[in-house]
């Protein structure tokens, strides 16, 4: 989570920074909603939020590419923001399953041994009284 969070600031300045040499075109903002463009441009929190958004899917940001100063390096920073997001997200994923499952097998383990333990010392138990019977 900490690397997430490290990215997504350094993405977030450098989309920020980016868009500053960028002519908004203001015209396309309708009064009352939001420009995408403008937002990334306004703060790099707002840059933070639209890149956390879009790394879920929920943002598209092709007009604030399209827009910009360079689309090529907008475009391979987005793609590589995108790929980094997915692997890191997995990644976390992929560590909290494999922490579920090991600390199920221990309780299953646990579950499993006493009661073949009891089993085990009443069998010994009958075992041992029948010998001290005879």
């Amino acid at each position: 989570l900490v690397v997430y969070i490290i990215l997504l600031g350094g993405f977030a300045f450098a989309f920020y920074a980016w868009m500053q040499k960028t002519r908004v075109h203001e015209l396309d903002c309708i009064d009352g909603l939001t420009c995408p463009n403008l937002e990334v441009a306004q703060s790099p929190l707002k840059a933070a939020l639209m890149l956390l958004w879009s790394s879920f899917g929920d943002v598209d940001i092709m007009d604030t590419i399209d827009d910009s100063e360079s689309y090529e390096f907008m475009l391979i920073a987005q793609l590589t923001w995108i790929v980094l997001t997915n692997v890191l997200l997995l990644n976390l994923l992929i560590s909290m399953m494999a922490e579920t499952f090991s600390r199920d097998q221990q309780d299953t383990h646990d579950t499993w041994l006493f009661p073949i333990a009891r089993f085990v010392l009443m069998w010994e138990k009958t075992f041992l009284l029948e010998r001290q019977k005879e």
